[in-house]
């Protein structure tokens, strides 16, 4: 039985971007990231070690964006590679989005999505 845990609105402060100002003063990005993985053992015994760890992903989180990169593109390569090494998962389903991104339009967020296959990294 597969089935998706996951993670939305994963609030992180970090500096990310191309321009000065980003890499200086950094910005406040959301995440939503979902795993795909195997839930029939926890599902069945209620036992919280057969279950993919959440706070895992968190932590996956939390140290690729302590990485400065200059794209989206690159942190959710980064994420998705970290969680296949450290989760018995199959996908991950990813949504990075930089609040308040440096254009003269008001906008409230640029966006990257990606969904990625174990065998796609």
């Amino acid at each position: 039985m597969n089935g998706w845990i996951g993670l939305e609105k994963l609030r992180i402060h970090a500096h990310h971007g191309v321009y000065k100002s980003e890499k200086e003063n950094g910005n406040i990005f959301l995440l939503d990231v979902f795993v795909k993985g195997d839930l029939k053992k926890v599902a069945s015994s209620d036992d919280i070690k057969e279950a993919i760890n959440y706070e895992i992903i968190a932590v996956v989180c939390k140290e690729e964006m302590s990485i400065p990169s200059r794209t989206l593109e690159h942190i959710g390569y980064r994420i998705t590679n970290s969680l296949f090494k450290r989760l018995p998962i199959s996908k991950v389903k990813l949504k990075i989005s930089k609040t308040n991104p440096p254009i003269e339009e008001e906008c409230s967020a640029s966006v990257v999505s990606m969904t990625v296959r174990r065998n796609e990294i």
